[in-house]
């Protein structure tokens, strides 16, 4: 039995997944792209507590293909392909679609966005208010945006909860908190390098790529000024905390919000002060390099995946 889960909401396509394995004894199986494949052919059995494997393929529809795929399809075994998307267009998934239990999970357009925000939050026992949810979705989508981008609507729930401790979110905190038209979330983003979470930055600057129609060079040159902007922040509110000053005293100095500065020494906990300042040389040092040189923007953004 072959199931293709697609799309980019990734919390529904989990949410699918976990009730299907319920329904099904046995252990899961689970590999991802750069692993070693195992043939389809030869998936079956019983596992070692009594029940048939079921199987998840993470991003590896690409390793396959077509006369494997149909073998797969022809199993009893469970067999689940987790991709984020499919071209359509060509001969080997017209056919796959044919063969396959195709199940799509797209992210949320404007007008079930909000919807969307209130269950996810109810999902994650987070508390939020309706007109907070509505001006969340017009903080992530802007006025050119149709989609909304599920992991950065993920992590800006966890962060405005966080803020928000034992009360309901307002709307008043999403205005604090959340930037207007997140081009990237950059509080997301120095979150997952300062806990290494490297594969989570890099699919974060992925998206950042692949959802605008601007040039790489441009966005590239605002990437490396977004994150120079906020690793000073990060090292301002290290530096003034180690002088002793409290949250009160770093506010007056800065001229800081309150949300601002709770994000920064969230965040800030992940890196000392020499690991920020060298992330702030180096950044300068790519700026230079990308604004004198000739080498694609894109190997740029390598060097900043090294960097941080």
């Amino acid at each position: 039995m072959l199931t293709l889960l697609l799309g980019d909401d990734v919390y529904a396509k989990q949410a699918y997944l976990d009730q299907e394995l319920s329904k099904i004894e046995g252990d899961l199986n689970k590999f991802q792209a750069g692993e070693d494949m195992p043939k389809l052919s030869s998936l079956g059995g019983a596992s070692l507590f009594g029940g048939a494997g079921v199987y998840l393929f993470v991003d590896c529809l690409k390793n396959y293909e077509l006369e494997d795929l149909e073998i797969a399809a022809k199993n009893s075994v469970p067999i689940y392909f987790w991709e984020s998307s499919l071209d359509k267009r060509l001969a080997k998934s017209k056919q796959l679609i044919k063969i396959a239990n195709v199940k799509e999970f797209s992210s949320p357009e404007r007008d079930s966005a909000q919807a969307w925000i209130l269950s996810h939050a109810d999902r994650l026992g987070i508390k939020i208010q309706p007109s907070a949810a509505g001006e969340l979705v017009n903080r992530l989508l802007g006025s050119t945006k149709t989609n909304l981008p599920v992991m950065t609507a993920h992590q800006e729930l966890l962060k405005l909860s966080s803020y928000a401790g034992e009360e309901t979110i307002s709307t008043a905190m999403v205005e604090e908190l959340t930037p207007q038209d997140l081009s990237i979330d950059m509080f997301a983003l120095l979150d997952f390098v300062g806990s290494k979470n490297k594969a989570q930055a890099i699919k974060l600057l992925q998206n950042y790529y692949e959802s605008s129609s601007e040039d790489d060079k441009a966005l590239t040159i605002r990437l490396v000024a977004l994150l120079s902007d906020q690793f000073r922040s990060l090292l301002i509110a290290k530096d003034l905390g180690a002088q002793g000053l409290n949250d009160q005293q770093i506010l007056q100095t800065t001229g800081w919000k309150s949300g601002r500065l709770f994000v920064m020494n969230k965040i800030g906990r992940n890196f000392s002060s020499a690991q920020l300042q060298s992330a702030l040389t180096k950044l300068y040092s790519l700026d230079k390099e990308l604004k004198t040189s000739t080498l694609p923007p894109r190997v740029i953004v390598d060097m900043i995946v090294a960097v941080i």
